[in-house]
């Protein structure tokens, strides 16, 4: 009776060929796709030759996509502060500077680091508000230094107006002409 909830040898024989057989099948199937736009020998010698002058700095730089938050001018409100020496005065003082202390009651001790997240967030969102800048120093680096082929995305996570999206589009094509 429990020899009946068994598969026969000779039936895991044959589903194993009939596996083996579907795999030799699946690995030796080749389609063809005609390719998008046909090859042109000409163009593919006009790639060989411009690949052939670059270095593989400018190979691996062209081949790397960048977010522009990458580029962008950014603010360490905490800048010139020794987080060590940090006191609830320094912190005062910041909250301030973005007009935060009406949010924030510090009374006479160290907020929490959950506080001090809150009122990070709150500094970059106000700094966030005030617009992208494009930092041209780091603007200088990634297309000088690293050669870099493609900058993506939104700042910010944030549409730009058209007038501020030529600002920022020519300006990255005249550093990286």
């Amino acid at each position: 009776m429990i020899q009946n909830l068994f598969i026969p040898d000779q039936m895991k024989r044959i589903l194993l060929s009939f596996l083996a057989a579907g795999t030799l099948l699946a690995a030796t199937a080749q389609t063809t796709v005609a390719p998008a736009i046909p090859r042109d020998e000409n163009i593919e010698r006009q790639i060989e030759t411009l690949l052939s002058k670059m270095t593989l700095d400018e190979k691996v730089g062209q081949m790397c996509e960048l977010a522009i938050d990458a580029i962008q001018k950014r603010i360490n409100p905490f800048a010139g502060i020794n987080p060590a020496a940090m006191t609830v005065d320094d912190i005062r003082e910041i909250l301030r500077k973005y007009d935060l202390e009406q949010e924030f009651d510090l009374a006479q001790e160290m907020p929490s680091q959950e506080v001090m997240m809150q009122i990070y967030m709150r500094i970059m969102a106000a700094e966030n508000a005030r617009g992208f800048e494009l930092d041209e120093e780091k603007l200088d680096q990634v297309i000088g230094t690293y050669k870099v082929g493609s900058i993506l995305n939104v700042p910010n996570g944030v549409a730009q107006t058209p007038e501020k999206w030529q600002e920022i589009i020519r300006r990255i094509q005249e550093k990286s002409m």
